[in-house]
């Protein structure tokens, strides 16, 4: 532990990746103040330079509140700003800011983009930004939405992400999908799933490209810090690359950023991070799949807007503005790159357990790689993300090159580099 400090950061626990952990813990070693992490994982924060751990279950929030206000109140500590990183802990960061009295968004605005039902409430307001949608509570809801919808529609949990519990509806009438996704989202561990588990989003499949915007919102004014492209296997609700800047075109850039900006107002953020998930489809029309009350993960705010922008650090800023300090924000920045940056995960050619994975050391070694992270090693075993969250990912690679070079082809060529060998073996798999 380290020495006491006048005014200290609470982190409600980080993200998972090892990476994006240890800049989330950089940016605040890096601010002068002191860092405390409420956590129900104190083992992850053994070697980093972290001063206090409160251990908490933090998808209990009252609990959770309860022990880190006793804390606060027993130690004599002064808090700068409250910060949460995932989806689970933004309504808690919301009390917490509330109860301290420092700065965050208000617990209705976070409720609005921590229920997928509320959110496309809201969004109904601005017109077209909404696909095709209904909420629905049980079985016979269910099926007369499907009647109002065509397919394929996707079924979501209202309170999950990550794309977790999300299920495809291919054909009418559906039941056994509506079955098969109670079941496995009841029976599912973990917090994430016991959120707004009382009803369920159904929507059209919207077909065309995704993107994700993150941005940053300060006295209820939000600036785009950036648009990453984004590529999925849409057989297994798996995204396994992102690319900053997008490659759309300007015009299509400023719609996406008109839309994103007006659906954060009409929540009603005010303090912090947000990233909206997007499509463009038909005829360049802007949907707006999801808005998160929290920078996005998947890397892109921890190393591709940084690797794209000149070293600009979204988690700084945010810092900043939680601490109500003077942040750097720019209303057009996510217009001003100076390279472009994309990460890419390595998969498996399918479910298994590993053998060898050969290659890696050349994606090391390529004068392009700013980070390999390996996440499997010989033994373990591959599964389908609906079958165990992200035990798909074999490495993430991020690289970076200039404005003019193709970063979608460069970032295939690392991955091409990789082999991964599987056993013949029973695999554990139990969905398609």
């Amino acid at each position: 532990m380290s020495v006491a400090k006048s005014k200290y950061l609470l982190y409600l626990d980080t993200r998972d990746l090892p990476a994006e952990r240890d800049e989330e813990i950089k940016a605040a070693n890096d601010s002068g103040y002191g860092l405390i992490i409420a956590t129900d994982r104190p083992d992850r924060f053994r070697y980093h330079r972290v001063d206090r751990i409160i251990e908490t279950p933090l998808g209990d929030y009252i609990q959770a509140q309860r022990d880190i206000t006793s804390y606060v109140e027993k130690h004599k500590v002064e808090l700068a700003g409250v910060v949460c990183w995932k989806d689970r802990e933004v309504e808690l960061a919301s009390r917490l800011a509330s109860f301290f009295k420092l700065r965050g968004s208000s617990g209705q605005s976070v409720r609005r983009v921590r229920d997928k039902a509320e959110t496309r409430r809201t969004l109904d307001s601005l017109g077209n930004v909404n696909p095709k949608y209904a909420v629905v509570a049980n079985r016979d809801e269910f099926a007369n939405a499907l009647d109002t919808l065509s397919c394929p529609c996707l079924l979501k949990p209202a309170g999950n992400s990550g794309s977790r519990g999300i299920f495809r509806v291919l054909q009418k009438p559906g039941l056994d999908v509506y079955d098969h996704f109670c079941r496995y989202n009841a029976e599912s561990q973990g917090d994430m799933f016991s959120y707004y588990k009382d009803h369920a989003l159904l929507e059209e499949e919207i077909e065309g490209s995704e993107h994700s915007v993150a941005g940053l919102v300060c006295d209820g004014r939000s600036y785009v810090i950036g648009i990453a492209d984004k590529q999925f296997e849409r057989d297994i609700f798996m995204q396994y690359q992102n690319i900053v800047p997008s490659l759309l075109k300007s015009e299509i850039q400023d719609a996406v950023v008109e839309a994103v900006l007006a659906a954060v107002a009409a929540i009603d953020l005010t303090d912090g991070g947000f990233h909206a998930d997007v499509i463009v489809g038909e005829n360049n029309r802007v949907y707006i799949l999801e808005i998160g009350g929290r920078l996005g993960g998947e890397m892109i705010n921890s190393h591709l807007i940084p690797l794209a922008y000149d070293g600009y650090s979204p988690y700084q800023q945010l810092l900043k503005i939680l601490a109500n300090e003077a942040a750097t924000l720019e209303t057009d920045r996510y217009r001003q790159p100076t390279m472009q940056a994309g990460s890419r995960i390595v998969r498996a050619p399918r479910v298994g357990r590993i053998e060898q994975i050969k290659g890696l050391e050349r994606v090391a070694r390529h004068p392009a790689v700013r980070l390999l992270m390996p996440m499997k090693g010989p033994g373990d075993q591959i599964l389908k993300p609906r079958d165990s969250f992200k035990q798909y990912e074999v490495a993430y690679i991020i690289a970076q090159c200039k404005l003019e070079e193709d970063i979608q082809a460069l970032l295939s060529s690392l991955e091409e580099l990789v082999n991964v060998e599987l056993s013949d073996e029973a695999s554990l798999v139990t969905t398609v």
